[in-house]
């Protein structure tokens, strides 16, 4: 739930601190805001075979920290290429979150209440969106 309410909140916030305060044109804040969702979705093959080796909660657990501290660095990022880089931490942070967490749910579940189990955790995504 609340990793996907650090990542809404970025989404109105940062077009504004980019045309605003590092003033970015509108094609950066597309690739800024953009790179977060292509690390995430290019992480998930990656954590996938990460958790078959080392295990999915010590995969969480990386990907909460890297999660946390990359929410931090956004204080410290002054300007474009760093704000980038921040970008791409926090993506694979979330991917890899995501990824980890849909896995644990799926283990921890009974077989016969999988779908509902699922059903369960998906529901907890939507609500930052509101």
């Amino acid at each position: 739930f609340f990793l996907f309410i650090g990542f809404y909140i970025s989404l109105t916030t940062l077009p504004i601190y980019i045309l605003d305060d590092l003033k970015g044109s509108e094609s950066q804040v597309g690739l800024i805001i953009s790179v977060f969702a292509i690390t995430a979705v290019t992480s998930w093959p990656f954590t996938g075979k990460w958790m078959g080796e080392i295990g999915c909660k010590k995969i969480l657990m990386m990907s909460m920290v890297i999660f946390t501290v990359a929410s931090a660095l956004y204080f410290t990022a002054d300007s474009l290429p760093m704000l980038l880089a921040v970008r791409l931490l926090h993506g694979a942070g979330l991917g890899m979150a995501t990824t980890a967490t849909g896995a644990i749910v799926a283990d921890i579940v009974p077989a016969e209440r999988r779908g509902e189990g699922e059903g369960y955790y998906a529901m907890f995504m939507t609500p930052p969106l509101n």
